[in-house]
């Protein structure tokens, strides 16, 4: 189990805290299912597509999609206190393994999509994470061919789960996350979970190496030069825009 299971508050900064009435009793798995049950047919996430139509997700769906990808996470072995990690655009995929991971009581951690293969490793490495799920190409960067190649120094890496086309030895996301019904298979009601209210659910990715003053200046030259008139904008496949519910 990884360390990152004890990540607490001390118990007097806990009961100041809830005395101003800063911090809830609540949790984000009670959250969702008060809103699934109160408004079960509202809009939770607007996922925006480039190529298709948008795809609205309701509370009720929502939460199904929350137990199904956390029975997905057990299947692989996921239990409280281990480290998924999730490098992906803001895509509504994203939204719900966070609160699949919690289910689970494991420790999510969602890594920025402008980070290349040498802070990832030392990531990956430094956070301890089982899976790894990421997007075979976003922005013109193939991040998936990128986590094949450290995976070799990554030895408690158990899992790459990949949305879009993988690789030999990684997971179809959408087969295997999307299309299966795991709920059915494992114990992961959302109904069933008892919340530990104070520990550690999502965990920052640590700081990549500050890179020499040398390199910074020659990133800043580059940045400073005129793009030549061949140049053409890249166009991504899809955008999401989550409008998660205050409660």
């Amino acid at each position: 189990m990884s360390t990152n299971s004890m990540i607490r508050p001390p118990e007097a900064a806990s009961r100041n805290y809830r005395a101003a009435g800063v911090w809830r009793d609540e949790g984000l798995i009670s959250d969702l299912c008060r809103w699934r049950d109160e408004t079960p047919g509202a809009l939770a996430i607007m996922a925006y597509r480039a190529d298709g139509e948008p795809l609205r997700i309701c509370y009720a769906d929502y939460a199904r999609r929350v137990e199904r990808f956390a029975g997905a996470l057990y299947e692989l072995g996921v239990r409280p206190g281990e480290v998924v990690a999730c490098q992906l655009p803001n895509w509504w995929q994203a939204q719900v393994l966070l609160l699949a991971a919690a289910r689970l009581g494991a420790v999510a951690t969602p890594i920025m999509t402008t980070i290349r293969p040498r802070a990832l490793e030392r990531m990956l490495d430094r956070l301890g994470a089982s899976v790894c799920v990421t997007v075979d190409e976003w922005a013109g960067f193939a991040h998936a061919a990128a986590l094949r190649e450290i995976t070799a120094s990554l030895p408690r890496l158990q899992h790459r789960v990949v949305i879009g086309i993988p690789a030999e030895g990684e997971i179809e996301f959408g087969s295997f996350f999307e299309r299966t019904p795991w709920e059915k298979r494992h114990p992961v009601a959302l109904d069933d979970v008892a919340e530990d209210r104070d520990r550690s659910r999502w965990c920052c990715s640590p700081p990549a190496p500050r890179a020499s003053r040398r390199a910074r200046c020659a990133r800043r030259t580059r940045r400073t030069r005129p793009l030549p008139a061949s140049a053409k904008p890249w166009r991504s496949r899809g955008m999401t825009c989550a409008s998660p519910r205050i409660p």
